[in-house]
């Protein structure tokens, strides 16, 4: 039963909401069928890891008081119990989000005209709005209840929902836009590099970039809601111009100065759309000075707490390896060293020593200490998959330090064959990773006196922004003179 849907669920409910799934799978409403609390306590004892002896099927069966195992009977009750924890999780849904569900009963309270229960759910929604902070579905929230006042009105023939009902809805539609839009100009970047798409024929993008938008700005303000919206704003218009860093900065003065009026469903969907914003700009601008940007959102991430482990799961390796590594192109070896001896026990025991020996041999390296650096990347599997290619351009680097010119060739080779026989990785990444094996080598040859190239040609070579370590590149080339 350990990969069963039924455990994968149950598997993320805390102690208390087991608990209440026990409740609520007893309550009357639910218990007129199948009686699944037998089950359901049987498995409760494997809470939270469901894992160890005890667990497969018939065993669990056989605890059950039915008899001779009986395949048939157990699916059923499995498929039930896997029912009725996706309901208690859609009730979940509901307690976690008061306000949509008032405005939900609002909309079958006008559609049955009970009108006195319309007012009072729209009185009632309007008031914990305005007290609330932004949360992630605020602008569709203000726009339905704006429509729900007009309905209202209209049903009832009076003006009991009195003010501009119309131009503040339509106001809420294009916060939204805003809101959505600068969510898939996110997700086209992060397609863009992960699964190599191009977005420039979008609609949407080939809207925003001649569209009115900097005409907005001014209308934008005057409340922590229009707030939000202008970061998106900003978001967008710096998103959709290379060279911009005016709207840049704006977002960036605006989203920090608004995390504490924001409320915490929302604060990781925009630090995220910041950070990639940062990534971006990088490649696009400046190089440098963005990863800095960048290492300060992941700083902004964690004090968010959004690089924390939630038990039993652990930080999945990538996510481990993506926030912890800005440090790194920052050249902030003190920030890492703590994040890794602080973190690094969040990892799955599996994971833990090739990552802080990686991370480590990067400090070392930016200490410039290419012993110790190469004593910890001797310690790294990389039979992991994310690790290859990181702990190959880790060796190249050093074996160029070192002056170890056959083990770098033998790299260069191996990287090779890696980067030819990776099939699941992007046309963009396997160029940026070609384009640093090839100027590596042709650095690497003119250090150890092989000069197929004069150091101006080299110097006039042209390298792609997003070249794999151009920036390290860059370095060496300058030291040959």
């Amino acid at each position: 039963m350990h990969e069963t849907r039924l455990v994968k669920i149950l598997k993320t409910l805390s102690s208390e909401e087991m608990k209440d799934f026990g409740k609520f799978i007893a309550s009357p409403y639910f218990s007129t069928g199948r009686d699944l609390t037998p089950l359901y306590k049987e498995l409760k004892k494997f809470h939270p890891e469901f894992t160890g002896k005890g667990l497969e099927k018939e065993k669990i069966f056989s605890k059950l008081g039915k008899g001779k195992y009986n395949e048939q009977l157990m699916r059923i009750m499995i498929s039930d119990l896997s029912k009725m924890a996706v309901e208690y999780l859609h009730n979940l849904s509901s307690m976690e989000s008061p306000l949509k569900t008032k405005l939900f009963l609002t909309e079958n309270a006008l559609r049955r005209r009970l009108l006195f229960l319309a007012e009072q759910l729209i009185d009632e929604a309007e008031e914990t709005m305005h007290k609330s902070p932004v949360d992630i579905d605020r602008f569709y929230n203000l726009h339905g209840l704006e429509m729900q006042k007009g309905e209202y009105n209209y049903i009832t023939g009076t003006t009991r929902y009195k003010g501009e009902i119309e131009k503040n809805a339509s106001e809420y539609t294009i916060f939204y836009f805003l809101d959505l839009a600068a969510n898939h100009l996110h997700n086209f970047y992060t397609y863009k590099t992960n699964v190599n798409i191009d977005y420039t024929d979008y609609m949407l993008v080939q809207m925003l970039e001649s569209s009115w938008l900097r005409k907005l700005e001014p209308l934008i303000t005057g409340s922590k809601v229009r707030d939000a919206a202008r970061i998106y704003l900003y978001y967008i218009l710096s998103y959709i111009n290379k060279s911009d860093e005016h709207y840049f900065y704006k977002m960036k003065d605006l989203l920090f100065k608004s995390l504490g009026e924001l409320d915490p469903s929302i604060i990781p969907y925009m630090l995220n759309m910041y950070s990639t914003l940062c990534t971006k700009k990088g490649f696009e601008l400046d190089y440098d000075k963005f990863t800095l940007e960048r290492l300060e959102s992941k700083k902004k991430m964690i004090s968010a707490g959004m690089f924390t482990r939630n038990p039993p799961n652990f930080i999945h390796p990538i996510r481990f390896y993506t926030v912890i590594s800005s440090g790194v192109e920052a050249g902030d070896h003190k920030w890492v060293e703590k994040m890794v001896r602080k973190h690094t026990d969040d990892l799955a025991p599996e994971h833990r020593a090739s990552f802080y020996n990686y991370f480590m041999a990067e400090v070392c390296l930016i200490k410039k200490d290419f012993e110790g650096s190469l004593n910890h990347a001797g310690k790294i599997d990389i039979s992991m998959f994310i690790l290859k290619p990181i702990v190959y351009t880790l060796q190249l680097r050093l074996y160029y330090e070192l002056n170890y010119a056959d083990e770098a060739l033998s790299i260069i080779d191996t990287f090779r064959h890696f980067i030819k026989g990776n099939k699941q990785a992007t046309t963009i990444v396997s160029k940026n990773r070609t384009d640093f094996l090839k100027f590596y080598k042709k650095l690497l040859m003119y250090k150890n006196g092989k000069r197929l190239y004069s150091l101006e040609q080299l110097k006039a070579e042209k390298t792609d922004p997003a070249t794999l370590q151009r920036k390290w590149l860059m370095e060496k080339l300058s030291e040959l003179g």
